[in-house]
């Protein structure tokens, strides 16, 4: 592939300022080049340290790619928390890294290609997802870029040579320690002998899932969640109790992540407020410190403790704090 078909074959770029997730890599350098071949100004990258062995010299690429290009770059060191998973955690914080050095009217763009959008469809199937795990890479998002996920790794590499930029790689991408590397390494090429174009038929999966996936946030997106003063979210109960379980189950996402952006919540914690919907249980207890209660017809979602308020003194005429709510006294007339 030559960079005139790569550009040729991509679709529309967003509006906005780019910011480019620029590891030092073959696929992240093709991604700045794409960034400034469709945009000239506004064009930036943001280089993520890990602290890994190899960290200097692809800081030292991303560098030389930048310079290149001729694109600003900023580095921050990301220190990855301690946890079961390396691979997700440090994924976690490249993330949260990007968004922060965002402006709002940022676009993230991404080297996410093909074979990534295989990989993590498969590795989410095995783990037992959902569309939304299955659409993978492939849903699209107003907030991040991914030119090239319709274009092969070995497609990539090919214009970056050609186009002579200076990237390295990353030898943690061939450490089969990591479940990422084996599925790409081991997996993946016993599946295509047993079935030739595997990664084709994942990644066209993914994109048809995705497709679906957006036709039932779509449905699901017409439910009003409210937010409160104090930073509570609710819906109605009932939307959830009599929904088809697909687009139930996106509503109370929804609900969550109104409440704890930008997460969707758990398998557990949608179950959780299943059950308070349905009046399983009275309340419950979902991530990030939130509870979740029936308040009426509505399901609220907030910051608090199971346990119920403790008693207020309250001046009459004079208002005071319940817990979450203000109450109010007056004198008789």
């Amino acid at each position: 592939m030559t960079p005139a078909e790569l550009l040729a074959g991509m679709g529309e770029a967003p509006g906005g300022g780019l910011l480019v997730a620029l590891s030092g890599g073959a696929d992240s350098a093709v991604a700045a080049w794409v960034a400034m071949s469709v945009r000239r100004d506004g064009v930036r990258a943001l280089h993520i340290h890990h602290g890994t062995a190899a960290a200097d010299e692809l800081a030292a690429a991303a560098a030389a790619v930048a310079v290149a290009l001729g694109i600003p770059l900023e580095s921050v060191d990301v220190e990855v928390p301690p946890g079961a998973s390396w691979e997700s955690r440090a994924r976690d914080a490249r993330w949260a890294a990007l968004f922060a050095k965002a402006e709002p009217t940022d676009v993230i763009v991404t080297g996410h290609h093909e074979d990534d959008l295989a990989e993590t469809t498969l590795g989410n199937l095995l783990r037992g997802a959902g569309a939304r795990g299955l659409a993978a890479i492939a849903a699209p998002r107003p907030d991040i870029w991914r030119p090239l996920v319709d274009f092969s790794r070995a497609d990539l590499r090919s214009v970056a040579i050609e186009l002579e930029l200076p990237f390295v790689d990353d030898p943690a991408n061939q450490d089969t320690t990591f479940a990422r590397n084996r599925l790409r390494h081991e997996v993946l090429p016993q599946l295509e002998e047993v079935a030739p174009h595997t990664i084709e038929g994942l990644a066209r999966t993914a994109r048809l899932l995705a497709a679906d996936d957006a036709a039932l946030e779509a449905v699901a997106a017409a439910a009003p969640i409210r937010r409160d003063a104090w930073g509570a979210v609710a819906v109605a109960a009932a939307l959830v109790t009599t929904a088809a379980p697909a687009v139930a189950s996106r509503i109370v996402r929804r609900l969550l992540r109104e409440a704890n952006p930008p997460y969707a919540g758990s398998v557990a914690d949608v179950a959780t407020v299943h059950d308070v919907a349905a009046g399983a249980v009275a309340a419950g207890e979902v991530s990030g410190g939130f509870r979740v209660e029936r308040e009426g017809p509505l399901i609220v979602v907030h910051r608090g403790s199971i346990a119920a308020p403790s008693a207020q003194p309250m001046a009459v005429p004079g208002a005071a704090m319940f817990g979450r709510f203000e109450v109010a006294a007056a004198a008789p007339p």
